[in-house]
């Protein structure tokens, strides 16, 4: 059960229902999600649990593992757990801070992790959102309606909510292309990107 929203949120925005007559449409709203819950009713977590969950995600043979949280500091634990999930084949996507500046946050700024940014409804780096060589991808995160608990619906804005979408279009271009490898995926949805630099904002 997720006690403090923030889970039920991303997992609206990865793949809420679609042909309900309800609330919103996940970007993919035929994926099969794995919920991993390890924050608290208060939204706290360790590394240490976090690594468990991904190294559980991983071990149950998710393909994309969708890392909207993060944190400042460097741990081994951490990192030891986001590489056992990259040998194992995985697509580890993260959000890459909501601190406006180019500070590393964790998973976001491990080798191999794809790091999301958030845009504005412009196209322009949101206000809030993290930046920086380590940023793979920006997608929108400002004001994104989705799934609360109890059934009901709420807008959030930050770089876990960009981290969501790109999570659901991997997992929906996946679902068209299974054999892609995360390279080749990676590859082809570079190839789909406009470039807007490692800040977005002039």
């Amino acid at each position: 059960m997720d006690y403090f929203g923030h889970g039920t949120h991303i997992a609206g925005i990865i793949g809420a229902g679609t042909n309900n007559d309800i609330g919103i449409t996940g970007m993919n709203p035929n994926v099969k999600l794995l919920n991993v819950c390890f924050l608290s009713a208060l939204g706290r977590g360790t590394q240490f649990e976090g690594a468990i969950a991904i190294r559980y995600a991983a071990q149950m043979h998710a393909r994309v593992i969708n890392c909207s949280w993060g944190y400042p500091t460097y741990t081994l634990t951490l990192q030891n757990a986001v590489n056992a999930a990259l040998d194992s084949g995985a697509i580890v996507v993260a959000a890459a801070g909501n601190s406006n500046s180019s500070v590393s946050q964790y998973p976001a700024a491990f080798e191999g992790v794809w790091s999301i940014a958030s845009l504005d409804s412009n196209s322009q780096r949101s206000y809030f959102s993290s930046y920086g060589p380590n940023v793979l991808f920006a997608e929108p995160g400002e004001d994104i309606v989705s799934l609360a608990p109890q059934s009901s619906y709420t807008s959030k804005s930050g770089t876990s909510q960009a981290a969501a979408v790109l999570s659901g279009i991997a997992a929906r271009v996946l679902s068209f292309k299974p054999e892609l490898s995360r390279d080749e995926l990676k590859t082809l949805l570079i190839q789909s990107c406009d470039d807007i630099g490692t800040q977005g904002r002039d």
